[in-house]
């Protein structure tokens, strides 16, 4: 994990601002332009959705990412600090969790799908 101050100084520079009844601090770094119809879509989706979005998103040691349902798929990549547990819960009423980290060896990944 970072400590408060690197983490002060990186909400700073990238502009993070707090994620509001998830958790954590973010911005989003990138938008497609391409559009995708409801029509398009599985019946998850309540609208048209942009293609494809990313965001910077950032845990301290007193954050959580609150538990989240999502109709599609995140994908998370790590840069710096961690390790971070990811519980993952599925339709079939399995789960999983997934250490997001940089420690290979211990089975960790950098980077989760």
């Amino acid at each position: 994990m970072l400590s408060m101050i690197d983490a002060k100084k990186i909400i700073e520079e990238l502009n993070l601002v707090p994620l509001p009844s998830e958790g954590g601090f973010y911005t989003e770094s990138y938008r497609s332009k391409v559009m995708i119809e409801k029509d398009s879509l599985p019946s998850t989706y309540k609208g048209a959705r942009t293609a494809s979005t990313a965001i910077y998103f950032l845990l301290t040691p007193a954050d959580f990412s609150a538990m989240h349902r999502v109709p599609g798929t995140e994908i998370f990549h790590l840069y710096m600090g961690g390790p971070v547990e990811t519980t993952l819960l599925f339709e079939n009423g399995t789960g999983e969790v997934v250490t997001i980290g940089t420690d290979i060896e211990l089975g960790e990944r950098p980077q989760l799908v």
